[in-house]
């Protein structure tokens, strides 16, 4: 059962890169938001998605070892990027709940920064 629980958090986290990655380009985020993306935005959200896409690569590695891992990661990146690709394309507003999140995060690391 642990070993489809290691799938899912991969295909999660991988979903979750490639969405942020696509969401931090301000034609995505206006296409899903409505309102512009602020440039420290655009930062964390890019940083975020690189982050969570290079995560997904854990899961991978311990569920099926470093040798399986280096080709179901990639395999499970390019399915991200398509299911990201359609819902941008189809019904952009499902991403919606994603951009809540990095606007915390970015309210947050905006408060916690020295001026």
């Amino acid at each position: 059962m642990s070993e489809w629980l290691l799938l899912v958090a991969a295909a999660f986290l991988a979903f979750l890169g490639c969405a942020s990655l696509a969401l931090s380009l301000p034609r995505n985020w206006l296409a899903v938001v409505g309102e512009p993306l602020g440039a420290t935005d655009m930062a964390i959200t890019r940083r975020a998605g690189w982050l969570a896409l290079f995560a997904a690569l854990l899961p991978c590695a311990i569920r099926d070892g470093p040798g399986f891992a280096a080709l179901a990661w990639p395999l499970l990146f390019a399915l991200s990027a398509f299911l990201v690709a359609m819902s941008l394309s189809y019904r952009a507003v499902l991403l919606r709940p994603i951009t809540g999140f990095y606007r915390r995060l970015a309210r947050f690391l905006r408060a916690c920064s020295p001026r």
